[in-house]
């Protein structure tokens, strides 16, 4: 199959041999100038170093290409390397093969240097004049196949005016080359011209297919695993003989297998083919299936928080594998066993029971509960998991104050339902840079066992990461939560109201401490809650990150107290230390609207993980 970077960069180096033979005299002449000028300035200091007149939209890549470009040392003080003439006639290249891939073939590139003899420092300025740009007349495709022309005359399809850029040629190219594979086109192969027109400044790019015949997906081959897992493995891939071949239906059947978590490699290929036929090679390898985690940290809520996990992930053969779990922090403390079936019914649900114990110990309530989950995760795409799950509960409560000043008499036990929907597109799950991860996570409350725990409980939120740069990165978050009893407000458990204020909340309150409290000042929770957050993440130096953020929200005790203006602001900066299991944050609250009692104007969270 042709490999379109290389027959880009081809293209590219085509256009600027085709330019410089036309130009050869006076440039020559130019380079050895600017090669006489630079050599004078053999080891100077750099106090500067400019890219002037590149046209729109290229600078910024262009300045990436530069070996002589600021090196950071610290946010706002950045450092140069010393001047060398060879490193900077590279430069010069980097920039004319860079502007000729954007379009500019004919562009002049020349350097301004302006030198203090006495501090031996030097200002270098390349200054670019682009000249007219190259832009594509037509894009052709040779031979494509007739049922799919449609689709491929929509990739086709020309901007008014569209500058001829390798990036846009590769871009069509792999479009192109997806719709043949996802056709059952296997084998399929473009390769690509690009042709000059009458006029210098056009030219026409050529698509021409070798498309092949049809594939189809044959028997599935497993590598590297024990019987045992056999069905597994061919449950969770689940893809039948003689279905059309589709790279995305490998795509999802690779995902599924990595969230068995019974693998440490995970490789799944096709066979040379056998006439229109792909056998599918998984080659597996088996990951130890016992382990033992634990974690200790220090939070500035919590103070001491840590946790420890015992799995084994093939217990009983076939993936069905067993947990035990525990963890303690200041005002929660758990133990729990799970045991879970991969393949339960559909090949891509996974199905999970649980039995959980549980104490929370509040500033206005101590809570103690038994769980019975029994949940599914069923994985619907790469993005999106559905969770359905039900959940028996047995109750003990102490020391609860009702926002009415009447007791609560919350019965002794709590039927529930509820239906979380994730969708993940995160570019990485400890660091992410771009994507977006959203939940909406419905729970309604039965009255079952004579008690009067009926509510409908929802809370959809979402995080969204959008990259201005290589290294900033704007962080936004939205969270909603409303809770409807189906009879009186107090039906409404404490555990089950919204709270707000802390390091992952709005930072400039403490923990819980946004939104209705009773004489003591302790929070009691709310049955709305609405907060929101704008970051804009940077790099600092080393493994040091930095931030700036400002955080909104509230949280309503009943329905009819909803106002937008009771909204509470706090903003403040941020630092975070990079780590393998995620960033540890200090970030300093400064809340931006009146101060209730008691509580302080600016407050200092430390954590681990993104605040948003």
């Amino acid at each position: 199959m042709f490999a379109p970077t290389s027959i880009l960069r081809f293209i590219a180096a085509s256009l600027v041999a085709a330019v410089l033979s036309l130009q050869a005299g006076a440039l020559l002449a130019q380079t050895e100038e600017v090669e006489r000028e630079a050599r004078r300035y053999g080891g100077w200091e750099l106090s500067s170093y400019e890219l002037r007149g590149m046209p729109p939209g290229t600078s910024g890549g262009a300045k990436g290409t530069l070996a002589l470009s600021r090196e950071k040392s610290w946010i706002f003080f950045k450092k140069y390397p010393v001047f060398s003439p060879d490193a900077h006639l590279d430069d010069l290249e980097r920039i004319r093969l860079y502007l000729a891939r954007s379009g500019y073939p004919w562009a002049d590139i020349t350097s301004e240097f302006k030198g203090n003899v006495k501090d031996r420092k030097l200002d270098v300025a390349i200054v670019v004049k682009p000249g007219p740009a190259v832009r594509v007349e037509q894009n052709f495709t040779e031979a494509f196949p007739p049922s799919l022309e449609p689709q491929a005359e929509s990739i086709l399809r020309l901007e008014g005016g569209e500058i001829f850029t390798d990036a846009s040629v590769e871009e069509r190219h792999k479009e192109l080359l997806d719709v043949l594979t996802s056709a059952g086109y296997a084998r399929a192969e473009i390769a690509t011209e690009v042709r000059s027109t009458d006029d210098s400044t056009k030219v026409t790019v050529h698509f021409i297919v070798n498309a092949g015949q049809v594939h189809y997906f044959g028997e599935t081959v497993t590598r590297g695993v024990g019987s045992d897992l056999h069905d597994v493995v061919h449950h969770t891939i689940a893809i039948d003989p003689g279905t059309r071949y589709d790279p995305a239906s490998l795509e999802r059947a690779a995902h599924g297998l990595r969230l068995l978590d019974l693998f440490r490699k995970v490789r799944l290929t096709v066979e040379p083919p056998r006439g229109d036929t792909l056998d599918i090679l998984a080659d597996l390898d088996e990951r130890k299936p016992r382990s033992i985690s634990a974690n200790a940290g220090y939070w500035t809520e919590d103070q001491l928080r840590a946790s420890a996990e015992w799995r084994h992930r093939n217990l009983l053969e076939a993936g069905r594998g067993l947990s035990l779990d525990a963890s303690y922090s200041r005002f929660q403390q758990a133990v729990g066993l799970s045991f879970w079936k991969p393949a339960l019914f559909h090949t891509r649900l996974r199905g999970v029971a649980s039995l959980r114990a549980r104490r929370e110990d509040e500033f206005n309530y101590r809570l103690r509960t038994v769980e019975l989950e029994l949940s599914g995760s069923y994985v619907h795409s790469i993005a999106v998991v559905l969770r359905p799950s039900v959940t028996a509960s047995w109750i003990d409560f102490q020391e609860i104050d009702d926002p009415s000043g009447d007791p609560i008499d919350p019965g002794p036990s709590l039927l529930s339902l509820s239906f979380a929907w994730t969708y993940d597109t995160l570019d990485d799950k400890i660091y992410p840079h771009r994507g977006l991860y959203s939940t909406i996570a419905p729970e309604y409350g039965f009255p079952s066992f004579a008690t009067r725990h009926d509510y409908l409980r929802i809370q959809p939120a979402g995080t969204y990461y959008i990259p201005l740069s290589d290294a900033l990165t704007v962080a936004t978050r939205l969270r909603v939560g409303y809770a409807l009893p189906m009879n009186r407000s107090e039906a409404l458990l404490p555990n089950r109201r919204f709270y707000a204020g802390g390091s992952n909340s709005v930072r400039g309150f403490e923990r819980r401490m946004l939104g209705p409290v009773d004489e003591d000042g302790d929070p009691i929770g709310g049955v709305a809650s609405l907060e929101s957050s704008l970051e804009l993440q940077f790099p600092l130096f080393w493994i040091l990150t930095g931030a700036v953020f400002v955080d909104a929200g509230q949280v309503w005790e009943s329905k009819g107290a909803i106002n937008a203006g009771a909204l509470e602001f706090a903003a403040g900066p941020g630092i975070g230390v990079r780590t393998p299991i995620g960033p540890i944050r200090a970030d300093l609250g400064y809340r931006l609207t009146d101060v209730p009692t008691k509580q302080p104007r600016m407050v200092f969270h430390l954590s681990i993980g993104h605040a948003l």
